[in-house]
């Protein structure tokens, strides 16, 4: 199982660790978000960069630490091993692909990336639940949310 591939048959490239964006709005951000990362690599890439800075160790702990822990999580920096709230990592992320945003012309799309990470799908599934005690209650709220796809 891979969180990014290249797609074979598209030419394109899959990315898989998306929590289910809940409208058009957060779907337009999380593209903007990664279309950015990817042509900020790509073109670091074409330059010469090394792109292997990230021990895959250091890799899976935060992979470990995100998917236990969601937003709440504690991320290791590779380079100077401090830990960093999902947040800060998302705002640290967004303003070193600001640059690119303009050329792609999706800033207002990216900016709200972080707002996304305030409150993610499962935090709002959890908080419907507790507010209302019945599943079918959360299960009609996400589907409310949805219907603007």
């Amino acid at each position: 199982w891979w969180d990014i591939r290249p797609h074979h048959n598209f030419g394109t490239v899959e990315i898989r660790v998306c929590d289910m964006p809940a409208n058009l709005e957060q779907v337009l951000s999380l593209t903007a978000f990664v279309q950015c990362m990817v042509k900020c690599i790509s073109d670091e890439i074409d330059e010469g960069a090394y792109q292997l800075q990230h021990h895959p160790m250091m890799v899976q702990q935060n992979k470990w630490r995100a998917t236990r822990y969601g937003i709440d999580a504690s991320l290791v920096n590779s380079e100077n091993y401090k830990l960093f709230s999902v947040i800060d990592t998302t705002k640290q992320l967004v303003d070193l692909v600001a640059p690119m945003s303009e050329r792609l012309e999706c800033t207002d799309e990216l900016n709200r990336i972080c707002d996304l990470v305030h409150k993610s799908g499962a935090k709002r599934q959890l908080e419907i639940m507790e507010a209302t005690g019945d599943r079918r209650e959360v299960v009609k709220q996400m589907i409310e949310e949805n219907s603007g796809f």
